[in-house]
């Protein structure tokens, strides 16, 4: 609506002139009056903590977005810069693949997603990923008749005297082609992983807690497992027994390794 938009075009020039805790602010009182665009008031707030400096205020935001909403390419792009930042570099690369992958259809959309992931491959010593990247970037440019910025052209530069080999990519869709590989290896290794821990077939009992919290958790004994409400079967109510699998994850709130409960059941009598 014309009032959504007005608070969206508003909270944006706040930002841009670095009246971050002004925008958060706003953001905090208009949030509940726009569910249909909440994603987009939460990406602003999540902005405005990384403008500040508080990378796991930011952090946070970003995973509860990517968690309950689609990932949409650029927001992965957004949370894995705000990793980087964290010195979470393997994290970070793996949302960037992720974000290539949903969108690499759009290249010239991408030329800064691919220089961030030239970056932290050089840092990770991955030299020959990192090239390709910078280059599938600076082919990319060329291609659209872009100028080439002297840090991407002095990255290739200094990449191709630490590889001292003339194979470079020589064109762009055997840059893309490689990139491709490797955005395909790396979230494969992520999904065998994942797979690998993920704990199946388990029965527990739902404890809902208070009702206008939007998550719950699944007690086994002493353990506990989180979830979202929005996760559940229409029909859960509190103590019931329910069958339902569990991954890996990390609760923040006690900066420890966790579960997250999946493919919620309710456990037949």
């Amino acid at each position: 609506c014309d009032q959504s938009l007005w608070y969206n075009y508003y909270i944006k020039c706040l930002l841009e002139n670095k009246e971050m805790q002004k925008a958060i602010e706003l953001i905090d009182q208009i949030l509940e009056s726009f569910p249909k665009q909440k994603k987009f008031f939460l990406r602003f707030k999540a902005i405005a903590y990384s403008m500040q400096g508080k990378l796991k205020e930011a952090e946070s935001l970003y995973c509860s977005l990517t968690e309950h909403y689609s990932s949409d390419w650029w927001l992965l792009h957004e949370h894995a810069k705000v990793l980087s930042d964290l010195d979470k570099r393997d994290n970070a690369l793996k949302l960037m693949c992720k974000a290539a992958v949903v969108n690499q259809g759009k290249l010239e959309t991408m030329v800064s997603l691919f220089e961030d992931m030239g970056s932290i491959l050089k840092k990770l010593g991955k030299y020959e990923e990192s090239r390709a990247h910078f280059l599938l970037s600076k082919y990319v440019r060329t291609s659209k008749s872009w100028s080439l910025k002297e840090s991407l052209l002095t990255a290739i530069l200094e990449l191709k005297k630490v590889i001292n080999k003339n194979n470079d990519p020589a064109s762009l869709q055997e840059a893309l082609n490689i990139c491709r590989s490797f955005w395909g290896k790396m979230l494969q290794d992520q999904t065998a992983k994942c797979e690998k821990n993920l704990r199946q077939g388990l029965i527990g009992n739902l404890s809902l807690g208070p009702q206008e919290r939007s998550f719950c958790f699944i007690n086994i004994g002493n353990e506990s497992f989180f979830c979202f409400k929005s996760d559940l079967p229409t029909n859960a109510k509190d103590g019931i027994s329910v069958i339902f699998d569990a991954k890996p994850s990390f609760d923040k709130k006690k900066n420890k390794d966790s579960w997250k409960a999946t493919n919620i059941k309710i456990k037949e009598i």
